[in-house]
């Protein structure tokens, strides 16, 4: 499995032949994207080249599967691929109650696209314990601005300095996953 940060709150997933495109709830561009499932947007599509999936429930197209459930006026999308979990939740506007938080735990992530809006404000300093409980094993932060300082802030949070960013997360198979929660910074 291969993740790249396209910005702007976008990702492209790779597993074997199939490619999705994580983008969020504002956005209606496919940029790479010639076929595939495509993951947040405005709305469904199901035909022969897309799988777009919009709003919260269980979706699959060729043995992928995809979850979305409401979180915090929200929706985190989960996509299970070569038994990799990969979270993508962007655009919380209220804090999560304890169901939802429940609900989002039940996910077992193994990878979570977060966004740092501004918007969240006091959400992003629950952060970390919520992702320890979670159980994710890596988080990549995205919706932040070069020289914004929302970064720097998220990464203070962890206690991490000078975090080098990465071109691409690579994820062979679970036994790759690390014991405790990593944060990647993806290019």
């Amino acid at each position: 499995m291969e993740l790249k940060y396209l910005g702007n709150k976008k990702f492209k997933l790779k597993f074997k032949k199939t490619s999705f495109l994580l983008r969020p709830k504002d956005s209606d561009d496919l940029d790479f994207l010639k076929k595939g499932i495509v993951i947040g947007g405005g709305k469904f599509l199901a035909d022969d080249d897309y799988l777009m999936v919009a709003g919260a429930g269980e979706y699959e197209r060729g043995g992928n599967h995809i979850k979305a459930i409401e979180v915090g006026g929200s929706v985190v999308y989960l996509v299970e691929v070569g038994g990799i979990k990969v979270a993508y939740l962007e655009g919380m506007v209220e804090e999560p109650n304890e169901k939802e938080l429940s609900k989002v735990a039940d996910l077992e992530a193994d990878v979570m696209l977060f966004s740092l809006d501004d918007k969240q404000g006091e959400m992003l300093k629950k952060l970390p314990t919520w992702l320890r409980k979670w159980g994710v094993n890596y988080v990549v932060p995205m919706g932040y601005k070069k020289d914004d300082g929302m970064l720097k802030s998220f990464l203070d949070l962890f206690d991490v300095e000078g975090k080098e960013k990465e071109e691409v997360l690579k994820i062979g198979s679970r036994i790759e996953l690390p014991e405790g929660m990593e944060i990647v910074v993806l290019e």
